[in-house]
């Protein structure tokens, strides 16, 4: 059975290509057309999944919650109703944890 190739060509920096030489390398390919061989058989198998992260969207606060956090905010900043705990059992006394 003869297979016919063909040549893909991927513009990237030197830098890149560098950098994945190098990682492709430490991970025991023998260059970095063998990694991305693999790669594409995986694509091509649909067995590489890529997942794309997008910020979400912004919380945006009710004006009564707003009001609440910043209350709670100088509050904080002038030690309104602030408690110091002097360690950790002291922490859980103040918490009102009871021990079993």
């Amino acid at each position: 059975m003869h297979m016919s190739r063909t040549v893909v060509q991927i513009p990237v920096t030197t830098d890149l290509r560098d950098q994945a030489y190098k990682m492709a390398i430490s991970q025991g390919f023998s260059s970095l057309q063998e990694a991305m061989r693999l790669v594409m058989h995986r694509i091509a198998k649909g067995s590489l999944r890529f997942d794309v992260y997008s910020e979400p969207d912004p919380i945006r606060l009710s004006k009564k919650a707003v009001a609440r956090y910043n209350k709670m905010d100088e509050a904080l900043r002038v030690g309104k109703d602030v408690k110091i705990a002097e360690n950790i059992n002291d922490l859980l006394d103040k918490l009102g944890h009871e021990e079993d």
